[in-house]
Order: structure tokens, then C-alpha cells, then sequence
């Protein structure tokens, strides 16, 4: 998904690993946004209008809604 900017992009590196990254296209720099270890199994995310947090869900005993925020680095 695309941040409102236009200038970063969050993604899944591939989606067995179920870990997202932020790629700045400015720069051209890639960093990890999340390291999840009990994984589940996502169904969906996005990227909230202010472009401040990623928010998903993940299926697992009990169903999560997560809400990272993108300025953290991890």
C-alpha cells in the first residue's frame, strides 16, 4: 500500500513470512516495520489516511486487529 505521500510503500517481502517492510522510493532504502513471531494468518492491511500507522489483522486462536505505528523503527 501507498503511503498518502506517494514517496513510500509498505509491502509484505512475500507472504509466507507474513513481516512488513517500508520502501522509501526517494531513497531507495528498504526497512522492516514488524518481526512477528506468533505469525497467524493475515487476511487483510492497509495503510490509515494520515499515513501514520499500518493496521491489519491476523487470524490465530482469537482474531487480532493490529495498529503499528510507521515512524517507529523496530
Amino acid at each position: 500500500r501507498f503511503l498518502p505521500d506517494g514517496k513510500r510503500l509498505v509491502y509484505l517481502s512475500y507472504l509466507q513470512a507474513q513481516d512488513f517492510s517500508l520502501l522509501d522510493l526517494d531513497t531507495r532504502t528498504t526497512r522492516p516495520i514488524t518481526r512477528l513471531e506468533n505469525r497467524g494468518r493475515l487476511r487483510w492491511f492497509d495503510v490509515t489516511p494520515d499515513g501514520q500507522f499500518l493496521v491489519f489483522d491476523r487470524l490465530r486462536t482469537n482474531a487480532n486487529v493490529v495498529l503499528i505505528e510507521l515512524s517507529k523503527r523496530p
